[in-house]
């Protein structure tokens, strides 16, 4: 009898941490095509803040992009990628509900706005193959838009483009 109850609570156990695994893939995944929506119309994003399905803000560094409920911002996004953007939003906290599974998945609290996150987005898995500036920069390159050698205070590359780093570029730190 003992051994049968080792090896079902084993089995058990195994079952618990596939689910555990499962969950956090389906929070990353699902960050990763958001950041896809995203960048469709916002390619320099970098951060999103969320309060439940509700994204509030699309952030480049410090700056405001995007906006919930802002006039002035509300045509960067269309209406069916925001939609898109919340079913996956409401699919996540589906999986992942509590606020400690999140801030372990790199989800970040925001101090004075309760039940919000600021929620960094993933590089893309294809970025090396993104389409070349006229200067065979990267398209999207932030990195380097004044080729002083110094990444701007808001630039979040970690290392530089190829191009940059073969005109002497340093990764930031």
């Amino acid at each position: 009898m003992a051994s049968k109850t080792a090896f079902l609570t084993e089995y058990f156990e195994d079952a618990y941490r596939d689910a555990a695994k499962k969950r956090r893939e389906v929070v990353d995944r699902g960050v990763l095509l958001i950041a896809h929506l995203i960048r469709a119309d916002l390619p320099t994003a970098t951060a999103i803040t969320v309060n439940g399905s509700v994204m509030t803000t699309v952030r480049h560094g410090d700056e405001i992009l995007w906006k919930f409920n802002d006039p002035a911002t509300s045509g960067k996004l269309l209406p069916g990628t925001r939609d898109h953007i919340r079913d996956t939003l409401l699919d996540v906290y589906a999986f992942y509900p509590l606020r400690k599974l999140l801030a372990a998945a790199d989800w970040q609290p925001v101090r004075d706005l309760l039940g919000s996150f600021l929620v960094p987005l993933p590089a893309d898995p294809d970025d090396d193959q993104a389409p070349t500036g006229l200067d065979g920069h990267p398209a999207d390159c932030v990195h380097c838009d004044d080729r002083t050698g110094r990444p701007h205070a808001a630039c979040t590359h970690r290392e530089p483009c190829g191009t940059c780093a073969r005109e002497g570029m340093q990764p930031v730190s």
